[in-house]
């Protein structure tokens, strides 16, 4: 019988999968929270209205997605994080 391999971190693979799936979740959230972002913007430039604050916070929601996108790349590789 073969047994689980272990992350370089000394992890089981049940925490890896677990942190996978609650930032898979979290990813998801963003980007609804993009696409209300984005209608919002979109909405706003059809009415002729300003949107700069709206951009601002379309702009932050692509931040913040780029950045799940990028952390969930290690918890797939064998590596650990570089500090």
């Amino acid at each position: 019988m073969a047994t689980p391999r272990r992350s370089a971190l000394g992890l089981p693979p049940r925490y890896r999968r677990h942190a996978l799936s609650r930032l898979d979740a979290l990813i998801a959230r963003t980007e609804g929270e993009r696409a209300e972002r984005l209608r919002t913007v979109e909405h706003l430039a059809a009415a002729g209205k300003g949107a700069a604050r709206a951009r601002a916070r379309l702009r932050t929601a692509e931040y913040r997605l780029a950045l799940l996108r990028g952390s969930r790349r290690w918890p797939l590789s064998r590596e650990p994080p570089e500090a």
